[in-house]
């Protein structure tokens, strides 16, 4: 019969001897797992009839006495929360089996926990970004996590929008930023901001209308995941960008092509004699400078000395790959999860699904260089990701 864990819930298999969600060494019962002696004192209360009774049993910051449980959780280091909001689940146990069985893999390199939004006493509806920054201080004055990982689009948990004062077409600038310093000021006010000594956060934009099938798909892949020891990068650029691509990309080693010389589009291939993409499997490092759109998915290289863009990569074109891949995308837009023809489109979305381990990319409107020796912006942020990569820091790390 499986066991129970009275810490945070969880289930464990009959002859387990800890909880494979939050790592507490138990002893059995014909029907329960109870505490050892070392966590007890944590143990009484669990049953209080004052919690909420939209309690998550997994989910101990739903505690009346969460910062004493955090001080045992953290102990160890490297401490990591997990932030969703279960409510618009239809299937929310099928979701907390395969986070729980993703944790539980992670361990002893990250020992994460969860932090459900519709799970805290005062949440009746969905919570906005000051809400969570708000939840998120109050945790943060107890312990600083090692890691932040958001699953669930911006419809779980929303972005944060500032008006935009770049001068380009964006209205506003969607970020999480705000949940990594816990200051919801525009960045253009002049806020300092270090980033020296800091939480790595990351998002996997994942839709809770299908019960979260791509952030599930991603845990079932990278649980077991490790580090590849030997970088096999290719990097994909527009032509207006071809010499500044080259001073990003052939210094990690990548292969560099150019389109117009590959495109997506048959008409393409049919009247200008262009190359459909060849398999990219066998790559393992895939950094891309294309166009991006906010009402398409895919992204655009163009015909040279002209101004006709052209598709250069699709949710097709990604790799077959069988142990993982990173992907960096300079493109504009190219991180947005839903546009004007649906999600399904998306390629992040279906990176995920895809045995891609980190995607970095750009929501709105993306700036680089044309000229070699000029990069800026993206082209930096790029080029010290994927070298961080390659000189063998974690994702979080490296972004």
């Amino acid at each position: 019969m499986p066991l129970k864990c009275k810490f945070c819930g969880a289930t464990a298999p009959e002859g387990a001897t800890k909880c494979p969600f939050c790592g507490t060494f138990f002893e059995q019962s014909a029907t329960y797992a109870t505490q050892s002696a070392q966590s007890q004192r944590h143990s009484a209360d669990f049953s209080n009839e004052s919690l909420s009774s939209d309690y998550n049993e997994f989910d101990f910051f739903a505690r009346e006495d969460w910062s004493e449980c955090w001080d045992d959780f953290a102990a160890g280091g490297n401490a990591g929360i997990v932030l969703t909001d279960t409510s618009a689940l239809t299937n929310k146990e099928y979701f907390l089996q395969e986070l729980a069985s993703y944790v539980k893999a992670r361990q002893p390199q990250v020992r994460y926990t969860l932090l459900d939004i519709s799970h805290q006493a005062a949440q009746k509806t969905s919570a906005d970004c000051d809400e969570i920054v708000s939840l998120l201080t109050k945790i943060y004055n107890v312990a600083v996590p090692s890691y932040l990982l958001i699953v669930g689009d911006e419809t779980v948990i929303p972005f944060i929008k500032w008006e935009n004062e770049a001068g380009d077409d964006d209205k506003y600038v969607p970020s999480d930023l705000a949940y990594l310093t816990l200051d919801t000021s525009s960045p253009w006010s002049g806020v300092y901001c270090s980033f020296e000594d800091v939480t790595k956060l990351g998002r996997l934009p994942s839709s809770a209308e299908n019960g979260f099938a791509e952030a599930i798909q991603y845990f079932k892949f990278t649980a077991e995941y490790k580090p590849q020891t030997q970088v096999n990068g290719f990097a994909y650029t527009a032509y207006v960008w071809e010499n500044a691509s080259r001073e990003i990309f052939e210094g990690l080693k990548c292969q560099l092509e150019t389109s117009p010389n590959y495109t997506t589009n048959s008409d393409y291939i049919k009247y200008y004699g262009l190359s459909r993409l060849y398999d990219l499997s066998e790559y393992n490092l895939l950094g891309i400078n294309l166009h991006g759109s906010d009402a398409t998915h895919d992204w655009y290289g163009q015909l040279r000395a002209r101004e006709i863009c052209i598709e250069a990569f699709d949710a097709g074109c990604l790799p077959n790959s069988k142990t993982g891949y990173a992907l960096c995308v300079e493109a504009c837009y190219g991180a947005r999860p839903k546009v004007l023809k649906g999600k399904d489109q998306s390629i992040v979305v279906t990176a995920l699904k895809n045995k891609c381990v980190a995607f970095v990319g750009s929501t709105r409107i993306a700036f680089g260089a044309s000229r070699a020796g000029d990069l800026c912006c993206a082209d930096v942020i790029a080029q010290t990701f994927l070298e961080s990569l390659i000189a063998g820091k974690t994702s979080g790390a490296a972004y």
